[in-house]
């Protein structure tokens, strides 16, 4: 008798919820001016936790999502990224997505692309902003002034 990789499927979606109620928890608990290592570092675990399991079960979307916010978190840990309130703001609203990803899998759909693509963009632009790659917003040509 073999097993089937989704009789371990609730075990994966209930972990996870109760991963990301962590997350959310610890997200809301941080001080951005002075950021406790032990949060960061849960915050971290279960982003990486999360980001196994659904890499395990082929769930490549929540996997993406949850592999950007990991090495945002990672940067974080090591002081490579000052976090600040928008910072961590998106970082709660990419949690309400990945929660929106397990749901979707937990119904046996998809989840929302639009939603995948917006979150993985904000979380991209970040990782660049964090390493001084970002580019200037661009100055609209009627701005331009010839003193």
């Amino acid at each position: 008798m073999s097993m089937d990789i989704t009789d371990f499927y609730q075990t994966f979606f209930d972990e996870a919820d109760e991963l990301l109620a962590d997350m959310e928890q610890h997200l809301l608990d941080l001080v951005p001016e002075a950021p406790d290592s032990e949060q960061l570092n849960a915050i971290f675990r279960a982003a990486h936790s999360i980001k196994g399991g659904a890499g395990t079960f082929g769930f490549t979307i929540l996997q993406e999502t949850t592999h950007l916010m990991e090495n945002l978190l990672d940067e974080a840990r090591r002081g490579e990224m000052q976090l600040n309130t928008d910072i961590i703001n998106l970082f709660l609203e990419t949690k309400d997505i990945m929660q929106e990803q397990l749901d979707a899998y937990k119904s046996s759909a998809e989840p929302d692309a639009a939603s995948f693509e917006y979150i993985c963009n904000a979380l991209r632009q970040l990782a660049l902003e964090a390493k001084g790659e970002a580019s200037a917003p661009a100055v609209p040509a009627a701005k331009l002034s010839v003193v």
